[in-house]
């Protein structure tokens, strides 16, 4: 199903922010020829799968004389469904027009880790306390991204260096990269615990659900996701005993499909204090949800229909290093 809309403009908007028509006209040009497409997702919910892509995009001069982006999205109405020999099952779809990856499974050459955020869930000065923070105090490389909600729950995201999370599950390896990483998996535990708890005390509006991501590129994107309002549950769920957990969901998926994987997301079940597979998305496009994902997807699509979401994409409108 095609959905045609106005994405970016060049208005203020309610974060007091503004987006140059040069910036508009950048992102056509990624929408249109880019190597990856642009995901659609609901409401910067980072632990559904897409539910459709941006397929086209040109740049609309409003009423107003402000600029704009029309684009056409293609919503995802038709998922097979697949059950593997434990009798899981996993829900898959594709664009009919596009076969490029998403956005979000570009690859970063990452020689540092690195920590995001949004500065929308705090205020200036603690935003400007906490980049100075991680800079200085933690030695980390930052990066900002912005999410066009009100105000939308907290999210901390953390790229590491390749090699980091294989260290971390107990694996051992001989790369020289990772050998370096292993020397110092103690202070990086510590340096998660650091950045978390000084990151969720400068958050506007306590107590509300916090979305971890842990990101690292290898042959694919792994990314791991937790979401709670107590860190203690990410710090219990990246140690050891849990991690291992990771490899043999992975190994699990890949028994059951023979894809060429561009992302696999695990994400963390507090109840069951276990690592699942989300969802995978692949280089030709492909998005493979498991049920669970599937069904969170399928609600959270009827609340949009009804009007009470709002769609957004998955790739950031805006991102800075600092």
């Amino acid at each position: 199903m095609i959905v045609k809309g106005i994405g970016a403009t060049t208005h203020l908007d309610k974060h007091n922010c503004r987006i140059a028509k040069e910036a508009l006209e950048s992102a056509i040009k990624d929408i249109n020829k880019g190597m990856y497409a642009i995901g659609v997702g609901i409401e910067h919910d980072s632990s559904i799968m897409p539910i459709g892509k941006v397929v086209s995009g040109q740049l609309v001069e409003l009423d107003d004389g402000e600029y704009g982006i029309e684009i056409e999205q293609e919503l995802f109405d038709e998922y097979r469904i697949f059950s593997n020999k434990a009798n899981e099952k996993w829900y898959i779809s594709e664009s009919k027009r596009d076969s490029r990856p998403f956005a979000d499974t570009q690859t970063e050459n990452i020689k540092n880790i690195k920590v995001s955020i949004d500065p929308v869930n705090f205020s200036k000065k603690n935003y400007e306390i906490l980049m100075d923070f991680y800079e200085k105090d933690c030695l980390l490389d930052t990066e900002c991204f912005m999410r066009k909600s009100v105000i939308p729950d907290p999210e901390i995201i953390l790229t590491l260096v390749t090699g980091t999370i294989a260290v971390m599950t107990g694996k051992k390896v001989t790369e020289k990269v990772t050998e370096q990483v292993a020397d110092d998996i103690v202070k990086i535990y510590e340096l998660i615990r650091k950045i978390v708890l000084e990151t969720v005390k400068r958050c506007k509006e306590g107590n509300r659900p916090v979305t971890y991501i842990i990101r690292e590129n290898n042959s694919y994107l792994l990314e791991l996701l937790v979401v709670t309002e107590k860190p203690d549950i990410l710090f219990d769920a990246v140690q050891e005993e849990k991690m291992r957990q990771i490899e043999i969901e992975i190994e699990k998926f890949l028994d059951t499909f023979d894809v060429n994987i561009a992302k696999i997301q695990c994400i963390y079940d507090v109840e069951k204090q276990k690592w699942l597979v989300n969802y995978v998305s692949t280089n030709d496009g492909k998005v493979i949800g498991s049920e669970k994902c599937y069904k969170k997807t399928v609600v959270l699509a009827k609340r949009l229909e009804a009007g009470m979401l709002n769609a957004g994409n998955e790739d950031t409108l805006y991102k800075k290093d600092s």
